[in-house]
């Protein structure tokens, strides 16, 4: 069997490399071929092909996740790196400090997957460019930006669009105050949820989450659950959020009742 049958067999089942004689399992064409394949089989590879540059961005480039099994000199590669996180955001874990706070290659990394945000530098958790395109990516990424950016207006509208709970982890003062979390709300309905018992006793905020997603009145209190005004806002929005009402009283049961029909 010639070199490019063996390299056929391999893309189809890399597991084959392993029944080659000694001499074909050390042959760079060959392995080549089974990196592209599958980057993590460099583990069962002579070792002294872990330091040819084109075997390590081979393996990195088809499994980012494999920088793991090389020497640390390549964890400080911005080319070998750059390449990994390319694949996988999440490789940016095994990065040196130095490259987790290179902007170009952090940016690749949440670009690829938003929760790579988690194994940048402190800098990089505080840069608003890589904040913002980690959680256009992965909005929980937000969890892992900076208290500085946990503040900032354009970041947390962002991070809320379209993951209500990361309105937990905005800084604590905004999530008190009325008129924003208002504004927050307008955006995300589900936000409702999440917000202080003061505030979801709040009648216009109230109006404005079930406006935008009735379904919320299921997290409403007994005084709001017993407004009949807001009910029939909820209901209008989306009707099976009648069965979400356990707090309502039979007494405004009956003139919902009859308000429907």
């Amino acid at each position: 069997m010639n070199i490019s049958d063996i390299k056929k067999q391999i893309i189809n089942n890399p597991f084959h490399y392993f029944n080659l004689s000694e001499e074909l399992k050390s042959n760079k064409a060959i392995i080549m071929t089974l990196l592209s394949a599958s980057g993590s089989f460099i583990k069962f590879v002579d070792k002294k092909f872990k330091n040819d540059i084109d075997i390590v961005k081979q393996a990195v480039k088809s499994e980012g996740y494999s920088i793991q099994y090389f020497d640390e000199i390549y964890k400080t590669n911005v080319d070998v790196i750059t390449i990994a996180v390319e694949n996988n955001g999440l490789a940016l874990y095994f990065a040196s400090e130095e490259i987790r706070a290179n902007k170009e290659i952090v940016l690749k990394a949440v670009k690829n997957d938003g929760l790579s945000l988690r194994f940048a530098s402190p800098i990089m958790r505080d840069d608003k460019e890589v904040v913002s395109m980690a959680i256009t990516n992965n909005p929980i990424a937000f969890q892992t930006a900076s208290k500085n950016l946990k503040k900032d207006i354009d970041i947390i509208k962002l991070s809320i669009k379209n993951y209500s709970k990361n309105f937990l982890y905005i800084y604590e003062e905004l999530q008190n105050q009325k008129e924003f979390v208002k504004e927050l709300i307008s955006i995300n309905g589900f936000i409702y949820e999440y917000i202080s018992d003061t505030l979801k006793i709040d009648s216009d905020i109230a109006k404005i989450a079930f406006d935008k997603e009735g379904y919320t009145i299921q997290f409403a209190p007994p005084e709001i659950q017993n407004d009949l005004a807001l009910v029939m806002v909820a209901l209008k929005q989306y009707p099976p959020a009648i069965r979400f009402l356990k707090y309502i009283t039979s007494e405004n049961k009956k003139l919902l009742k009859i308000i429907e029909q």
